[in-house]
């Protein structure tokens, strides 16, 4: 399970939230994770993505690369972006279960849902 973040900033906040929960961080260059795993072991993704015009040619890869956090704080702060998820009009069209390659996004009291990949990556971002 991988939630977004608003911001970089709130995940530098999440990260020192997890404590002992901590297991590891990553760029994939768009996106920006930090990981943890619950008491009974169940791993979870943490993640900010960078403004979409930001992804150059990231937009079709994710090579993983280590998480400078403090630099990409340093870069990002403030820059909120869990609102600026699937606006394009192709994105906006009914979904079914046929669009594995397009995302699905939901409203529920707050939250936004998006499958990106037939349940292959779900991120939940809560709204402000």
């Amino acid at each position: 399970m991988a939630w977004q973040l608003d911001t970089i900033d709130d995940l530098t906040t999440a990260r020192q939230a997890l404590l002992d929960a901590y297991t590891g961080g990553s760029s994939r260059v768009a996106t920006k994770s930090v990981y943890g795993a619950d008491p009974d072991g169940n791993e979870f993704e943490l993640m900010w993505m960078l403004p979409r015009s930001e992804w150059g040619p990231y937009e079709n890869s994710a090579p993983i690369d280590h998480l400078d956090l403090a630099g990409e704080v340093r870069r990002w702060s403030g820059i909120r972006t869990a609102g600026h998820i699937a606006v394009d009009a192709e994105a906006a069209r009914p979904w079914s279960p046929a669009d594995t390659n397009r995302p699905l996004r939901t409203r529920h009291s707050g939250a936004d849902l998006i499958i990106i990949s037939s349940g292959l990556v779900v991120a939940l971002a809560f709204s402000t």
